[in-house]
């Protein structure tokens, strides 16, 4: 425990947003690396142990200040989330789940080109499940709208998604964040609709008393 309350303002994940947090413990270390043909270059790590002032999570802030350039590098651990889990996370079953769980690692390490594969298997994963293998994801898209899980606007957003996930797998396309983020809707919103949502229907349905038959 620091000898003060030394107060910084830090990103805290549960709160969703820069909040103030106690400094619990700093750790500094020093050091440096032979670099061929450029000689010796040092760099001082600042390690703190940070508590959140307003629901008392724990963070790990790590600073790195480069020699001698003085360039400063800052890492949090857990890291920061860049895409919350929608409040249906739990409901889905648990390929779709963990698979899903992996794009939004990825996209919190800014690997957007990564997260955006993911999302294709996604899809690939609830058409397959949805309406079987039918070869293309033209065909299995023809299907599920066959199958009435989606309209033919659905089916055209789907479908760029696809594409989108297609062009990251096969040609090094690096999407945007916007990019990513307009993916992640689509990719969410089928899963809502095939799992989630056809669940809550199901249970509405039963819990529903019967309309009673009116006496002739």
């Amino acid at each position: 425990m620091q000898d003060d309350d030394e107060i910084v303002r830090s990103h805290c994940n549960t709160c969703g947003r820069v909040t103030k947090h106690l400094v619990l413990h700093v750790k500094e270390t020093r050091d440096s690396e032979e670099l061929e043909d450029y000689g010796p270059i040092f760099w001082d790590n600042t390690y703190e142990l940070l508590e959140c002032r307003g629901c008392e999570s724990i963070s790990l802030k790590h600073t790195t200040i480069f020699e001698p350039t003085e360039e400063v590098d800052v890492t949090i651990y857990p890291p920061r989330v860049t895409r919350r889990k929608p409040h249906w996370f739990y409901q889905i079953p648990t390929s779709a789940r963990t698979l899903l769980q992996q794009i939004y690692q990825a996209l919190d390490a800014n690997s957007r080109g990564l997260a955006l594969m993911g999302a294709r298997a996604v899809l690939d994963m609830v058409l397959v499940e949805t309406v079987g293998d039918q070869g293309s994801f033209s065909a299995k898209l023809d299907a599920l709208e066959k199958h009435g899980a989606i309209g033919a606007k659905s089916k055209e957003i789907l479908h760029a998604a696809l594409d989108a996930g297609n062009a990251a797998s096969h040609r090094g396309y690096q999407p945007t964040t916007d990019d990513i983020n307009a993916v992640m809707d689509i990719v969410e919103n089928l899963l809502q609709a095939v799992y989630h949502l056809k669940t809550l229907a199901e249970s509405l349905k039963k819990a529903t008393p019967t309309r009673s038959q009116k006496k002739k």
